[in-house]
């Protein structure tokens, strides 16, 4: 469970239903290696799309330091709440920092995805892998794969629960399913070891934001990530993940990667070195605490 020094504004109980909370608990855990923090006080302020409460944090006498998680809507904390935290971090932030009070915080990996030792690629066996609901997030790559560019997504969504949801016969070795529902299709054991057995994962954007779990879930296990452009934020910036405009243009390449075993290894490699100086949790809890010391000296 959580660290008992951190406060939260759900109750206790609550708490294994979020997700998110898998990735954020271990970096805050790291943060306090590096410093106890105790003239601060630290809260996770869980907020789901749907939940439309305002805002509040209860005041204190210590610097305040806020992670807003889960929230993937477009509503952020307004002045009121700003000028009452001293720091704030949140989820899916489109950008390096709002305000120069909020600043971004990467998303990482679910509460149900289990490291395991990194496979060398070579001896991976599925070269491309892909599952999820589909929905209109991941439209976009639906439509590369059925070639119906123009249906609109009612009648897409309609046809792939009745007929084309799998198509991993477009790659040798592949494994590339649209299920109907969340969380209809692989348990989240059997989705954790395709991750780690997989060359290539396919990462399409979530519901409401283009930045998923899936991401971080990849560069952890050293999968090599395919996605459309990402946030400007320093977790994607000169990454070693592969960008593309159109899904159309993964034909080629994947063609190359699959056929380039040497390629596929610099990249492999260049993805965990990513992950380990980038996006792990200690560099995570590194960047916050750098944040935290340059709001400081700036007071």
């Amino acid at each position: 469970m959580l660290d008992q020094r951190i406060k939260i504004n759900i109750p206790e109980e609550k708490l294994l239903s979020f997700r998110e909370l898998g990735y954020i608990d271990k970096v805050l855990d790291e943060l306090f290696k590096i410093s106890n923090l105790t003239d601060y006080e630290v809260i996770i302020y869980f907020k789901l799309n749907n939940d439309k409460k305002k805002i509040e944090i209860e005041p204190s006498s210590k610097k305040q330091i806020v992670f807003f998680v889960c929230d993937e809507s477009d509503v952020y904390p307004d002045d009121f709440i700003l000028n009452q935290i001293f720091l704030g971090f949140r989820h899916y932030l489109p950008c390096k920092s709002f305000k120069n009070k909020l600043f971004y915080l990467p998303v990482g990996y679910s509460r149900n995805f289990d490291s395991q030792p990194v496979v060398p690629i070579e001896r991976r066996s599925i070269n491309v892998f892909f599952s999820g609901n589909l929905h209109l997030g991941r439209a976009r790559l639906y439509r590369y794969f059925t070639k119906l560019r123009f249906l609109p997504f009612a009648i897409l969504y309609r046809l792939q629960k009745r007929s084309q949801s799998n198509f991993s016969y477009k790659f040798p070795n592949s494994h590339i399913q649209f299920n109907n529902g969340f969380h209809t299709g692989l348990s989240s054991t059997e989705y954790n070891k395709m991750i780690y057995k997989s060359k290539i994962v396919l990462c399409p954007p979530g519901l409401n934001q283009k930045e998923t779990m899936r991401h971080f879930e990849s560069m952890k296990a050293g999968s090599i990530i395919i996605s459309e452009r990402m946030p400007n934020v320093h977790t994607y910036q000169n990454s070693p993940m592969i960008f593309v405009e159109h899904w159309n243009e993964i034909d080629s390449i994947l063609k190359e990667l699959i056929n380039s075993p040497q390629q596929l290894a610099n990249l492999h490699k260049e993805t965990l070195k990513w992950w380990q100086n980038v996006c792990d949790e200690k560099s995570t809890a590194k960047y916050i605490y750098e944040l935290i010391k340059e709001k400081e000296r700036n007071l």
